[in-house]
């Protein structure tokens, strides 16, 4: 065991301070072992954070809900477009900027001046028939 003079202690300030002491309660291999540790540690959350990253959209947005369609078409009746509830409406395709199309119905009122507009966003699973 090395012995640390007071002198030498308050000469490096606090932080050798706590190294001195660090290194005068325990001993090389458990020290040696704790860095390792701590290493691995850090590397494994490191990796779990890459991962959860570049995974994040296949996570949270699901094309697809179990044992539902995917295609409104196959949807059970009365769920498959605005039409069957008597609903005039047009099948409209929507390319944002990044080149993502975006398929939508466009229901049109036969009052449109006195009536509101309503824009609606369909969540992330599933199909428009089923909202």
């Amino acid at each position: 065991v090395e012995v640390v003079s007071a002198m030498s202690v308050m000469a490096s300030g606090y932080y050798g301070q706590v190294a001195a002491w660090f290194e005068f309660l325990l001993p090389t291999w458990l020290r040696s072992l704790i860095s390792t540790v701590s290493s691995i540690g850090l590397m494994l959350a490191s990796g779990v954070a890459v991962l959860l990253y570049r995974n994040q959209n296949r996570m949270l947005y699901h094309p697809t809900l179990p044992d539902l369609p995917r295609d409104p078409a196959r949807n059970p009746p009365r769920l498959r477009n605005p039409a069957e509830w008597g609903m005039p409406y047009e099948d409209v395709e929507v390319v944002s900027d990044d080149g993502i199309k975006l398929h939508c119905w466009l229901i049109k009122q036969a009052d449109a001046r006195n009536r509101p507009t309503i824009l609606f966003f369909q969540e992330n699973a599933g199909n428009m028939g089923m909202r």
